[in-house]
């Protein structure tokens, strides 16, 4: 049965469902079992329990169905919620030489959230010692956390230090909770060993909530204490501005010992014995502990890591080397020369456009008079680094942005007159608010006034910030050639230069094969008219006749405009067949609802509720929502939404902002429905997203304090897309103590 049907009967509000998935337990296919194991996890059934367990029974030790096994533990635990007497019995006439018993007692575990949970274990709590073997002792724990029993942890206290199966993180979790005195003193005299640390999680946020500063203080003195400082710190892998600046400073001078270390010696093929610190490192950025690498700008630590980043040498095969970025990293966080130092080896030193691109990219963040040199002198070396396919000049094409980042005017105009056409497109956005001197110009000019202006020459005038110069490159498209690489030149230099004056020009090219995207994107932006709006919307009576991008850019910006919004709906609507005009509108699919006509209306709905996933023809089932709202179809553009919420589309992540602008009610109740029962935890992330941005301190604290421990955890899941804040933390603080096993 497929996992799409799947989901569609768990959904079904049939209350036989449940009965009929455990009647299909009993067929001797494995996929009817599977099927139906998959359903009662959703929709358990007390009847079901019998079966489910002979079936976990005959899984034991049958590695090639695990998985299955995984899935007939979990129908275990939903279904035993709905009668734990099942479970007492259960343990009380098990054999643990012939069954699997600790799997009874991982699922008593999770009564700690029923009712009847504590009155079971304190009748079975005996037995469950008895029985269970001393390799699962870790079940134990869990069993003894879950039902807050601190005299069944004393029962324990000879397990806590062991290592095997994990026992160890599960003793100080439970401890953590239970009695964090006594975690606390555990913890200290622990040795951090493989489980501890791998399993770190399960106990560290109990013991930092606790104690934050003695917790600290124990794993200070462990990490100094340890022979191999890092293997210790690895307790605050994927945490690491939990650290505290004493231990940080501790580490970066075991960091500075392993370099000098490491540049003594040749260089290695193995390991990297640096790989392992400078990852962590350049994970901190929390301000306080910044401060801390800051103070050894200048320091033998600096100068060491870079000697070891330049020893590594320039990244000339391309291959992203995580060692190498993590270390520069660092050397940021420091602050001082090492970072130049290294930028200006790469530039001096690479060999290929690979290595000499990070050079750039390093150089323009940190430079001084060298680094500015180095870049100079590569604009004028053309060779270097090589060409790319199709004699693509892709060095000169970056270093003409780093000229124009560095402030080196003259050199960058003279690099944009050896690009021409192949200047960078995203140039002006280093140029922003510069206004160019006839001195940086010179080359420009000179090239400008020679009476054969190059296109580079031309592009570069319209980069200048000089309108006054618009009148001369006017004269010199009048006498160029309508397709030649001069007119698209001069074109390109009028837009930038935002002239008003040649609406003329940008109009005569709107049909133009060559030109003719520069004009109509002039015609929408730079050089927007009344005349220009009217030809431009005379040209969407022809649009299917035209390029794709070219078409689809004039048919939205003719759309998102008001004053050009109603027109431009009015002709799309009686020019194209419907089907196309999503492909057309795209996202902006949701303006024809200016038209208020109800063919536009039913157009609407139609899109709104489509399932067309994959069509490059396909609706924007979200646009056409909000063209629902923009049309007063409030009650309509919510069902809609919530169907697309509920649906497998991409477009699912923007509808909890939807909803919540429609009726933030109904999208409140539909968002709790979500946290319970969704795996869908990119959409759990949305919702967090979107309460963020308006106030969610109400609703998380009615689903944090909800009675079902689904909504609790799935709030918790959502939290994670919030910002922080004290308020946020004070709520979430008390789940750590929570009932259910999977909110804690």
């Amino acid at each position: 049965m497929s996992h799409l049907y799947l989901e569609v009967l768990k959904k079904i509000e049939d209350p036989t469902i449940p009965e009929q998935a455990t009647a299909l337990l009993r067929s001797p296919n494995p996929e009817a079992q599977e099927a139906a194991v998959e359903i009662l996890i959703d929709r358990p059934s007390l009847t079901a329990l019998d079966r489910l367990w002979e079936l976990r029974r005959s899984l034991e030790n049958v590695e090639e169905r695990s998985l299955f096994r995984f899935q007939v533990e979990a129908a275990l635990v939903s279904c035993v919620k709905l009668m734990p007497e099942w479970l007492r019995r259960a343990i009380q006439r098990s054999d643990p030489s012939t069954e699997p018993f600790t799997v009874l007692v991982y699922l008593l575990v999770h009564l700690g959230e029923t009712e009847e949970g504590e009155r079971i274990w304190r009748e079975v709590r005996d037995t469950v010692f008895a029985k269970t073997p001393s390799r699962d002792t870790r079940a134990l724990f869990y069993a003894s956390e879950s039902f807050r029993d601190k005299d069944a942890l004393d029962r324990l206290a000879g397990s806590i230090h062991e290592d095997e199966d994990l026992i160890a993180p599960a003793a100080l979790r439970a401890l953590g909770l239970l009695k964090p005195e006594e975690a606390l003193a555990a913890l200290e005299t622990s040795p951090l060993g493989s489980s501890l640390l791998w399993a770190r999680s399960w106990w560290l946020p109990q013991l930092f909530a606790y104690d934050y500063d003695r917790t600290s203080e124990i794993l200070r003195r462990k990490i100094q204490e340890n022979e191999n400082p890092w293997l210790v710190a690895a307790v605050y892998d994927h945490s690491e501005n939990t650290i505290t600046p004493e231990i940080l400073d501790f580490l970066l001078e075991v960091t500075g010992q392993k370099l000098e270390k490491a540049l003594a010696q040749p260089p290695s093929e193995s390991k990297d014995p640096l790989a392992r610190p400078l990852s962590f490192l350049s994970e901190v950025s929390r301000l306080d502990l910044l401060e801390r690498f800051e103070i050894r700008r200048g320091t033998p630590f600096e100068k060491s890591l870079t000697k070891y980043l330049i020893r590594q040498g320039p990244n000339d095969e391309g291959w992203y080397r995580w060692g190498v970025w993590n270390g520069i990293s660092v050397l940021q966080k420091l602050g001082g020369e090492g970072f130049t130092l290294l930028a200006n080896y790469y530039l001096r030193s690479a060999k290929t456009r690979l290595g000499i691109r990070d050079g750039l990219l390093l150089g323009v963040q940190r430079p001084n008079e060298e680094t500015v040199q180095l870049v100079i002198e590569l604009a004028h070396d053309t060779d270097r680094g090589g060409q790319a396919e199709n004699g693509f000049p892709l060095v000169q094409y970056e270093v003409v942005k780093a000229l124009a980042a560095l402030g080196q005017w003259r050199e960058m105009v003279r690099g944009c007159l050896r690009l021409g056409l192949k200047i960078p497109r995203s140039l002006p956005e280093y140029l922003e608010g510069h206004v160019f001197t006839d001195e940086e110009l010179t080359d420009a000019l000179t090239e400008f006034r020679s009476g054969e202006p190059s296109p580079g020459a031309l592009l570069m005038i319209g980069f200048s910030g000089r309108p006054e110069l618009a009148p001369e490159i006017r004269a010199i498209y009048k006498a160029s050639e309508s397709e030649s690489e001069t007119a698209l030149a001069c074109l390109l230099a009028l837009e930038s230069l935002r002239d008003l004056e040649s609406e003329d020009i940008f109009l005569e090219n709107l049909d133009s094969p060559k030109n003719g995207w520069v004009a109509v994107r002039a015609l929408l932006g730079a050089v927007r008219t009344s005349r220009g709006d009217e030809a431009l919307l005379e040209r969407l009576r022809h649009l299917g006749r035209g390029k794709g991008s070219e078409q689809q850019m004039l048919a939205m910006n003719l759309l998102i405009r008001e004053d050009t919004r109603e027109r431009a709906a009015q002709i799309l609507w009686r020019h194209l067949d419907h089907s196309e005009i999503p492909f057309y509108t795209g996202d902006t699919i949701e303006y024809f609802a200016v038209l208020d006509r109800p063919e536009v209306k039913e157009f609407l709905r139609n899109a709104a509720f489509s399932d067309q996933q994959g069509s490059w023809r396909r609706a924007d089932r979200h646009a056409a929502i909000e063209g629902l709202l923009r049309g007063s179809e409030p009650e309509t553009a919510l069902r809609a939404a919530e169907a697309l919420f509920r649906s497998d589309d991409d477009d699912r992540l923007l509808c909890p902002e939807t909803l919540l602008k429609i009726d933030s009610e109904a999208a409140l109740a539909l968002f709790r429905e979500t946290l319970v029962t969704t795996k869908d935890f990119l959409l759990v992330a949305a919702i967090g997203e979107a309460l963020d941005r308006h106030d969610p301190t109400e609703p998380f604290q009615a689903w944090l304090t909800d009675r079902d421990p689904r909504s609790r955890a799935g709030a918790c899941f959502a939290m994670e897309s919030l910002g922080w804040s004290e308020e946020l933390e004070a709520m979430a603080l008390p789940l750590l103590h929570d009932p259910s096993w999977d909110v804690r």
